[in-house]
């Protein structure tokens, strides 16, 4: 694939993820049911807010950063890193860099929900299930790792 092949394909693979990110931070990801009639929605942005509101700042925080600066962080050095493709190799190679590194945690908020959900599931509290949300917060972070291997494709 030539450069400004890998740049224009980059970009816009770069463009869906922030898409679906957006929709999977904001739309309901998990659904927590107990007594058969009680059923509570969230969404991840949801989830920080009850946290901070709660006075868990620090997890509200901690969460906030793996799900929301994070992800965000990384596919706006995508985008930087598929505008300079074409300009600048030594600069992408940098800014590629920087998102891959923090590519690492792209996954901990869907293995975190993973876990929650076994956890209700297994405990008898109640049920619990995924929703859309965490569908498209992964699609992103996928989204995210193929615009990575496809900037960095030196073929």
């Amino acid at each position: 694939m030539n450069t400004r092949r890998q740049a224009v394909t980059g970009l816009a693979l770069s463009v869906l993820a922030a898409v679906f990110l957006i929709h999977g931070l904001t739309s309901p990801s998990i659904e927590f049911n107990r007594f058969y009639f009680l059923t509570d929605r969230h969404s991840i942005l949801s989830v920080i807010q009850g946290l901070w509101n709660e006075g868990e700042t620090f997890l509200g925080g901690i969460l906030a950063l793996f799900s929301v600066a994070f992800p965000a962080l990384k596919i706006i050095a995508l985008t930087a890193a598929g505008i300079t493709t074409a300009l600048s190799g030594r600069m992408a190679n940098r800014i590629l860099h920087l998102s891959v590194l923090l590519g690492r945690w792209s996954m901990l908020d869907v293995l975190v929900l993973a876990l929650v959900i076994f956890y209700v599931k297994n405990s008898g509290i109640g049920d619990a299930n995924t929703l859309p949300g965490i569908w498209f917060f992964a699609a992103s972070v996928i989204l995210t790792l193929l615009a990575a291997f496809i900037l960095t494709d030196k073929k």
